[in-house]
């Protein structure tokens, strides 16, 4: 549906399920899609996923430098998929995460934002019979001539909710190794 549109969309999701399946299962349907990464600190890994990833028909955009390559490739109605759901450090925007702060990225709301292309929340998950079902959420449009600060805080907590539900109805999906708390808001005491 939002291909009809002709913005492209932010395809928001986390550290969840196959979320490698996921992206290749969206090319491989012939949908144009880029997936934005972090680079591994191992370079041998890092070639091989990139290799893997741009086979099954990906575009890889490296986490960090890639805005203006995000921007043209909505501009050319394509997907782009970004796992945010990492601690984004003193830059990120706090929203609840299970009723704690957490430090969010920013990128997927302010791109969303600039390109006037939706957020789209979608994760992969496992059922019984060993196939999977996808799970894609209306999209969330940003609002035109918003303040920028609280549309970014608008559709970050939303996306954010929608990942906390699909982790509270299937917690065995979540990959929960991440310190997801680990930056804490400006004034509050830093627990471990």
């Amino acid at each position: 549906r939002v291909r009809a549109e002709g913005r492209g969309a932010i395809l928001f999701t986390g550290h969840y399920g196959n979320f490698d399946l996921f992206a290749a299962t969206i090319a491989a349907r012939g949908y144009p899609l880029s997936v934005v990464v972090q680079k591994q600190r191992n370079s041998l890994v890092e070639a091989r996923l990139t290799l893997t990833r741009e086979r099954m028909g990906e575009r890889v955009i490296a986490r960090g430098g890639g805005a203006r390559e995000i921007l043209r490739a909505l501009e050319r109605n394509e997907f782009i998929a970004i796992l945010g759901d990492q601690d984004a450090h003193e830059g990120g925007v706090f929203v609840d995460f299970f009723g704690r702060p957490a430090s969010t990225p920013r990128g997927p709301a302010r791109l969303a934002r600039l390109a006037g292309a939706p957020l789209v929340f979608a994760v992969l998950e496992r059922v019984e019979d060993g196939t999977h079902v996808a799970r894609i959420e209306d999209p969330i449009y940003p609002e035109a001539g918003s303040d920028e600060e609280a549309e970014v805080v608008r559709l970050t907590t939303a996306v954010t909710r929608l990942l906390e539900g699909a982790v509270r109805r299937r917690p065995d999906h979540y990959l929960w190794v991440h310190r997801r708390w680990k930056t804490r808001p400006p004034g509050e005491e830093t627990g471990r």
